[in-house]
């Protein structure tokens, strides 16, 4: 589980499934194809936004685009996650640069039956709702930066379109271990000054 990985010495040797793309995910994947190793990650559903846009950290834009005032109703609460990372100074995460790097890809992991695992056909999908989520940012952020003395806009690198894997044979693959990273429930129940729901998820 994500929540006991350390380091890639730490894994047995061999490729590694990472199954969730969200930040604990993504960070591992990365560290993982760094240290040499042949990493397959499964992505899910997911908002990808820069780390850094106009000279600003993503922590910033949160506050001058108000999101942080927004009601959390069951729209918002229906959202996929936001990916980014604070890792190595603070990437924006891309995963077709991971591809480009070497990383496999897979779509949704439905499936596995101990010698096999299968994935949903749903990466390039997956990964254009994350490009949605990334052009709605910017876009909210060069209309809040109009007129305004913000540096120009950064290009985006552009990489090929990966191919999305729909199954893996992990004795053929090598694959000597799987990273669960499926997140984490919230626990507020520390909270008492009447900013939590009865849900027990904050009302703002």
């Amino acid at each position: 589980n994500a929540s006991d990985y350390r380091t890639p010495d730490q894994l047995p040797s061999g490729g590694v499934l990472v199954v969730g793309s969200g930040a604990s995910g993504c960070q591992i994947a990365e560290e993982l194809l760094l240290a040499g190793r042949d990493v397959v990650l499964a992505v899910g559903p997911h908002r990808r936004v820069p780390r850094r846009y106009r000279g600003k950290d993503f922590i910033w834009w949160i506050s001058a685009l108000g999101m942080d005032e927004r009601p959390v109703d069951e729209a918002v609460r229906r959202q996929p996650p936001l990916v980014l990372s604070g890792a190595y100074g603070g990437r924006t995460i891309d995963f077709r640069r991971y591809a480009a790097d070497g990383m496999r890809l897979a779509g949704r992991m439905i499936g596995a039956d101990g010698a096999a695992a299968t994935f949903a056909d749903d990466l390039n999908q997956v990964l254009a709702g994350g490009d949605a989520a990334y052009a709605g940012f910017v876009a909210a952020a060069d209309a809040h930066a109009a007129g305004l003395d913000f540096p120009i806009a950064e290009s985006r690198p552009s990489y090929p379109e990966p191919v999305g894997l729909t199954w893996l044979d992990l004795a053929a693959d090598r694959i000597g271990s799987v990273v669960w990273c499926t997140g984490y429930r919230y626990d507020f129940g520390w909270v008492r000054c009447g900013a939590i729901g009865e849900d027990g998820a904050p009302i703002q």
